[in-house]
């Protein structure tokens, strides 16, 4: 390891430590479960009002930066519009820090995984997907590792608190630990992690030009092919289609599979099928893949760290409020 790398440790771990005082302290949980009882207390009201289906969500962002001014001597804001929810300078770092509210209910697949954005991290990760014929697809990240106006160390932590929403009544999420932080690496300390966190991703980037119409639900169900199922080999999704006659727009292209989608390779380009439109108006189409959007990494990946001293700390702990 060279010595910025030792410094970017032992100040991920620095802040790490500080977040997690903050977040774990009896009057953060405290304003959180009354945050809580607020939602429960006008759920109607709110439900009836506001036509939005994550309520907590503004009500977090706002806690969080009331703690993070009150307890962090904060320079000044981070000006540029790419970043987290909330960006501030420090002495020594530019600290990001987003928060993520889950809904276990109509979400429950992310409860389970950390994830991120191109504008909230620095980490630099090989190309996702790769395989033969394929170099992959980019997992771009759009913060610097160290901001140019201030040569200070960006940061990127991330607060996640897990609800249960039912239409009726809400809760915190009670069938586990309902608050995760965590912190994602520094680019500069990519090579630690091999340049490889990424585990899936759960959106994607499509180029809106190379976009190819296969058919319509209604044609589908006419040949009786299930776009919505899920192979064991999902290769064999797409050699359905072709058996059976479907718009495949290539004369010469391989069959792949990218994380569990299938996928028509031609030229190191990626198309894979998509469902657009809604109840009956339904259509399938073979879209570009540019790069993956919101990317999935596992808990366990982050969690042992180990600073420039070489001793341990956890890059995500969690808490039940």
């Amino acid at each position: 390891m060279n010595n910025n790398q030792l410094y970017i440790l032992n100040l991920e771990k620095k802040y790490m430590d500080i977040l997690s005082n903050i977040f774990n302290s009896q009057n953060f949980c405290s304003d959180l479960k009354r945050i809580e009882t607020y939602i429960q207390n006008n759920y109607n009201y709110i439900s009836n009002t506001y036509n939005k289906k994550n309520k907590i969500d503004i009500a977090i962002e706002r806690l969080i930066r009331f703690y993070i001014y009150k307890n962090i001597n904060v320079f000044g804001i981070y000006p540029s519009p790419i970043s987290c929810d909330m960006a501030i300078e420090t002495q020594d770092c530019i600290l990001n820090i987003d928060s993520k509210t889950i809904d276990s209910v109509g979400n429950k697949t992310d409860i389970n995984y950390f994830h991120f954005e191109s504008n909230q991290s620095s980490f630099i990760n090989n190309n996702f997907g790769s395989q033969a014929n394929f170099t992959g697809i980019p997992v771009n990240s759009y913060l610097p590792p160290i901001d140019p106006l201030t040569n200070k160390p960006v940061l990127t932590y991330f607060l996640k608190i897990i609800y249960s929403d039912n239409g009726r009544q809400f809760k915190f999420y009670n069938e586990g630990d309902n608050l995760h932080l965590t912190c994602l690496p520094n680019g500069i300390l990519s090579p630690l992690f091999n340049n490889n966190i990424v585990f899936n991703f759960k959106t994607y980037t499509y180029e809106t030009n190379n976009v190819y119409h296969i058919c319509s639900k209604s044609h589908a169900q006419l040949m009786q092919i299930n776009f919505e199922k899920t192979y064991v080999d999902s290769t064999q999704f797409l050699r359905e289609l072709v058996i059976l006659g479907f718009n495949i727009p290539f004369s010469s292209y391989d069959i792949g599979n990218i994380n569990g989608r299938p996928a028509i390779i031609v030229n190191n380009e990626a198309y894979v099928p998509v469902k657009r439109g809604t109840g009956l108006k339904i259509d399938f189409f073979l879209e570009k893949l540019i790069c993956g959007h919101t990317a999935r990494v596992l808990y366990s990946t982050l969690t042992h760290r180990s600073d420039g001293n070489g001793y341990s700390w956890f890059g995500h702990l969690t808490k039940t409020i």
